[in-house]
């Protein structure tokens, strides 16, 4: 269990430290926020932002339904918030690498869909090996 901690908080601070200290600090990126109901977004990202969590939310009750609330292990709702917070990382970061690329936003975007995947794999090891 502290080994499992102590990565994840590895994790946490390594991205800590190249979204502010290197992006920030060393090349002078501004970070842009993308959210869902910012004004001046293309209409398609939206949609496929909300055809995701659409997605994902009727997976999750359609596999609650069919399993029962026994079968379903304590990292399955972990494991998918990771994924889904992964796939809308990719969405927003493809958006800003299309329409933004000279301000080199899409850096923090694809930074942190590599650490929701980093996130992913420690909880899908730390399930078998820490825990």
């Amino acid at each position: 269990m502290v080994m499992f901690i102590t990565i994840a908080f590895l994790i946490l601070f390594a991205f800590i430290f190249i979204t502010h200290y290197i992006f920030k600090k060393k090349l002078q990126i501004t970070d842009e926020k993308l959210h869902l109901f910012k004004a001046n977004r293309a209409k398609i990202f939206i949609f496929v932002e909300a055809i995701t969590v659409g997605g994902c939310i009727i997976f999750f009750l359609t596999y609650m339904n069919h399993l029962g609330t026994n079968d379903i292990s304590m990292s399955f709702i972990p494991k998918l918030t990771l994924i889904l917070l992964f796939i809308i990382s990719v969405i927003r970061g493809v958006e800003l690498f299309i329409y933004q690329r000279r301000t080199k936003a899409y850096y923090y975007e694809f930074t942190g869909a590599v650490f929701f995947i980093l996130l992913y794999i420690l909880v899908l090891f730390g399930e078998q090996y820490f825990l």
